[in-house]
């Protein structure tokens, strides 16, 4: 269907029948807690729809939600970022990429990756929602489509940071007491620790090695690790 129909439609129609096509996502995946220097790269795999037509993303911005700090912002397919701070000392609250209208595609044929680099939280073993906004250009005028649903919600779901417990020994074995108020349930131990290469507690491990994992149940005196609670004191070898 051609863009040049929409000529003469209100935007307020058009906001109306918007929609995003494809979630963003976090392919950087988990993040330490209380990491400095951690890169978030944000993956934006579709522009926007409007009555069965395709727009590519002209701005996209990030919302830089509370705890998150020493925000740095990567010059992406977008060029530079624009980066809004507040309070004193001032600390970065959002951050935009806009992208030069010549390079718009005519479809929506393009997957676009931006990124920043910001000490993250010390609140392990969290899910962190970041509320994020993809703009595209229909007929000249900017239509904003918002992430900003909590997971469980109804509605275009913001991209979620899984906070990780921080790695005293990165390529060797850390010992993680949980925090006051932390708690992992049993279906989100791969969520937490789905790179390490085993995790105990006591007798109880797990892992999401397959051999690992046989090895777990096929042990005497080793039993699957079920849920952890605050206070709890687990190994993990990365």
């Amino acid at each position: 269907m051609s863009k040049h129909l929409f000529g003469g439609v209100l935007l307020a129609g058009l906001l109306s029948s918007t929609v995003a096509l494809a979630h963003v996502s976090l392919p950087s995946g988990p993040a330490q807690a209380d990491k400095s220097g951690t890169k978030i790269t944000f993956g934006l795999g579709h522009g926007c729809e409007v009555a069965g037509v395709h727009y590519d993303t002209w701005k996209f911005r990030v919302e830089i939600p509370v705890g998150m700090t020493s925000v740095r912002a990567f010059t992406s397919d977008f060029g530079r970022p624009v980066v809004t701070k507040a309070g004193t000392p001032a600390i970065a609250t959002v951050v935009e990429w806009t992208r030069n209208t010549a390079d718009l595609l005519d479809d929506d044929d393009g997957y676009y990756e931006v990124s920043i680099r910001a000490k993250v939280p010390n609140t392990p073993f969290t899910r962190l929602p970041i509320i994020v906004h993809q703009v595209c250009l229909v007929n000249n005028n900017p239509l904003t489509v918002s992430w900003n649903v909590l997971p469980g919600g109804t509605g275009n779901t913001a991209p979620v940071l899984t906070i990780q417990g921080a790695r005293l020994n990165a390529m060797g074995w850390s010992k993680i007491t949980l925090p006051a108020g932390a708690s992992v349930a049993v279906d989100r131990l791969a969520t937490y620790f789905g790179d390490a290469q085993i995790v105990w507690k006591g007798t109880a491990a797990f892992s999401t090695n397959s051999a690992t994992a046989a090895l777990i149940g096929t042990t005497a005196g080793v039993t699957a690790l079920g849920a952890l609670a605050a206070g709890d004191e687990i190994w993990v070898k990365y």
